[in-house]
């Protein structure tokens, strides 16, 4: 399947298919949303504004290659809202990252490692397996990076930014403590705040039904 024939998931406020069917033995990808797509990813991760947004992603194989390793980083200038003051702040947030893919349609050892598993341990024991040793799924050797970036990207935003001078700012009205302010700031922030992921595992569920 060309690249330029992959379809984008229109349910997610970034997608960016990649086919590693084509890539070779490795790869090197750069994405930098356009502003339509900054606008939907603020939205999404509850900030005020993304002012630029960039992946940095080098894809290769691993383990004879059935699995395609994606290393990386994503990063992006934010704008968002002090807890405490409700000042605008602008802040740069960035992650590395390390993950891995694999098709289990066609990686029949996988699925036989994971039977001997159950099969050693039983249902309730089975020891946590390092990401190389238990990839995430993709079908038909397609994985969706700009998911991937809006994965990390939601680690990197703090849900409680905070300005230098909120403590001062508190002070100057007449409250000696932050703390309760925060707490009941933060309640509130928490309410309506949406949780990236469980967000996008929504989304995902709903294309799942859709097939």
């Amino acid at each position: 399947m060309p690249p330029n024939k992959l379809r984008k998931n229109k349910n997610i406020p970034l997608s960016h298919p990649f086919d590693t069917n084509e890539m070779g033995a490795q790869k090197h990808v750069i994405i930098r949303p356009d502003e339509d797509e900054l606008e939907k990813l603020s939205a999404f991760l509850d900030v005020k504004k993304i002012t630029s947004a960039k992946g940095s992603f080098h894809l290769s194989r691993a383990n004879g290659g059935n699995i395609v390793k994606v290393k990386g980083n994503v990063s992006a200038e934010i704008t968002q809202e002090c807890v405490v003051t409700l000042q605008e702040l602008e802040n740069t947030v960035g992650e590395d990252f390390e993950a891995y893919y694999t098709d289990y349609s066609q990686a029949v050892p996988f699925s036989a490692a994971k039977k001997s598993l159950f099969s050693k341990y039983g249902m309730s024991d089975i020891p946590v397996l390092d990401e190389e040793e238990d990839p995430e799924p993709m079908k038909n050797g397609v994985i969706d990076l700009g998911e991937v970036m809006l994965q990390f990207l939601s680690l990197g935003v703090d849900p409680y930014p905070h300005a230098a001078n909120a403590d001062e700012y508190l002070k100057e009205h007449g409250i000696q403590s932050a703390d309760s302010v925060q707490e009941e700031r933060s309640r509130k922030v928490d309410k309506g705040r949406k949780n990236p992921f469980e967000a996008l595992r929504a989304l995902k569920k709903d294309v799942d039904n859709e097939k």
